[in-house]
């Protein structure tokens, strides 16, 4: 009676293919999270500018705008000398009023009021979208509208 018993060439067989389905998985899985990421990301930055120039806005009783680069996918809030880059492959669309700026910058405008143009922005990345909109009477953003 031999105890030294091994794997059989087709137990060997059977566990390097689950452990390459798994593989395959994994490398599929990856970069579809790195696009979750960097579009969760740019949203938080975008949010953010858009909630400190609102406030801003409100605190000085002046008119503050964040002005969008789209075709070289960057923003700053106006009067700013830095830009603000979105990560590589995030599309932006932004909808507001057209005489706010040129097509090629669209701008957000907040009042002292706490009122502001409104505007709705989509962000896309790979096959994840995220919307928001601008609430024209309170500044706000809001997710629930749409």
């Amino acid at each position: 009676m031999n105890d030294n018993q091994g794997f059989t060439l087709l137990e060997m067989l059977v566990v390097i293919t689950i452990l390459s389905l798994a593989g395959m998985i994994v490398s599929i899985a990856i970069p579809r999270a790195a696009e979750r990421v960097l579009l969760a990301r740019a949203e938080a930055e975008i949010v953010k500018v858009l909630n400190d120039t609102h406030t801003q806005a409100l605190q000085s009783a002046s008119i503050r705008r964040v002005v969008f680069d789209l075709e070289r996918r960057r923003f700053q809030i106006e009067g700013s000398q830095d830009w603000l880059n979105l990560p590589e492959r995030t599309e932006v669309a932004i909808i507001s009023a057209r005489e706010l700026g040129l097509p090629r910058y669209p701008a957000i405008v907040f009042l002292g009021d706490g009122t502001s143009s409104g505007a709705e922005v989509t962000l896309r990345n790979g096959e994840y979208t995220k919307r928001f909109r601008i609430n024209w009477l309170t500044g706000i953003i809001d997710y629930a509208a749409l």
